[in-house]
């Protein structure tokens, strides 16, 4: 048997879908079963069935069932709250509701669902709150995480913000449209079985931000990103452990094939050089990491340097951080092998590793203010 799909109107707009079932019945198409957003169909000939909708979350019982029955009314589909009923139209069935008023305590069953559902909106909004916390200077983990995704990979934020707005949308409009079904109903005035029917645009423009949202992060996903072997000298953003006096043989710590390397990444939110570096020098390895993220939105950059100071490997407690004073640097913190700092519209990270005896703990802030200062100069010449 042929059938089809459709959107329906909104579980709160229960005029609407009565008259939208009923539509489609005209045209030859009989309901079969509704999803959260869609309604199956099954291809019949046309026929002018009139459809209604009670509004109750429990299964009905079955005598009760079979009143409805021999009233005319037949049990097509029940998903959560609504359950779609269906006359013939020579059925001549009876109204539901003689009494407006009984069909009132119905609906507010249905907004007290639509307030909790609200509440798990606002639950989904809490991470956009620890972002706005993280601006202020103040990163969780998960506001880290939010901003480093944003910078990354935005086409996930951007597509959880789509439907996170969607979601708050429609909370609204189920509440205003419910309140004043109540206070309808409560005035002794009757269900509007066939009101006007809103069209599915909104449904379909969400979809095409969707969609817009998915092709990005796949876009993302394998978009410019170039690894190549890291030359002698430093050809970018970023410097070598021989411009700090470090000269050895180039290899990896774990194996041959670990070899020193410099990756470049292209975001539509930043430019990003990520750098490996690692030398045998006199008889011990040293160790330099770098990455520096050029940002197209300069308020994100010292957002990111925090948020990347959130997720470092090395230690969870930021409170190991210092403050690092750099002449060109807005923001900086340093930890014994780790630096965080941001300026205009760049964020670094830079992790260096040195044998104990070549430079005592306390100079290793002065080590990584060099290193910023050098990379500043980089990112002036690049500019």
């Amino acid at each position: 048997m042929k059938t089809k799909y459709a959107f329906h109107p909104e579980d709160y707009c229960i005029g609407e879908n009565e008259r939208f079932y009923s539509e489609m019945a005209a045209r030859g198409w009989r309901l079969a079963g509704r999803g959260q957003y869609l309604s199956r169909f099954e291809r019949g000939e046309p026929a002018d069935d009139v459809y209604r909708i009670e509004v109750d979350y429990r299964d009905f019982p079955e005598d009760r069932l079979e009143l409805y029955r021999e009233c005319g009314w037949e049990l097509v589909t029940k998903r959560g709250f609504v359950n779609v009923f269906r006359a013939g139209a020579g059925a001549d069935a009876p109204e539901l509701y003689d009494h407006p008023e009984e069909q009132a305590e119905t609906i507010r069953r249905m907004r007290r669902r639509d307030r909790l559902t609200n509440l798990l909106v606002l639950a989904l909004l809490l991470p956009y709150l620890a972002v706005l916390v993280s601006l202020g200077g103040g990163p969780g983990r998960l506001a880290a995480e939010m901003v480093y995704l944003t910078v990354n990979l935005p086409g996930v934020p951007a597509m959880y913000t789509v439907l996170l707005i969607y979601a708050i949308l429609l909370g609204i409009d189920g509440s205003v449209r419910l309140r004043r079904l109540i206070r309808r109903l409560e005035g002794g005035l009757p269900l509007d079985h066939t009101p006007k029917r809103r069209g599915t645009a909104h449904i379909w423009a969400v979809i095409a931000l969707v969609a817009l949202c998915l092709g990005a992060v796949a876009a993302e996903l394998v978009t410019y990103r170039k690894t190549e072997p890291m030359p002698e000298s430093s050809d970018g953003v970023y410097i070598t452990l021989a411009d700090l006096g470090f000269d050895g043989e180039r290899r990896g710590i774990l194996s041959p094939e670990d070899r020193s390397r410099v990756e470049k990444v292209w975001t539509p939110v930043a430019d990003v050089t990520l750098v490996w570096e690692t030398v045998e020098h006199a008889g011990d390895w040293v160790s330099l990491d770098q990455d520096v993220y050029r940002l197209r939105i300069p308020a994100l950059a010292e957002p990111m340097a925090r948020a990347l100071m959130a997720r470092s490997d090395i230690t969870r407690d930021t409170a190991e951080f210092e403050r690092l004073e750099v002449p060109g640097w807005d923001w900086a913190r340093a930890s014994e092998f780790e630096c965080f700092a941001a300026r205009g519209g760049t964020a670094v990270r830079v992790y260096l590793f040195l044998p104990q005896n070549t430079s005592p703990p306390q100079e290793r802030a002065e080590v990584f203010a060099r290193i910023l200062t050098e990379i500043a100069n980089r990112l002036d010449a690049n500019s």
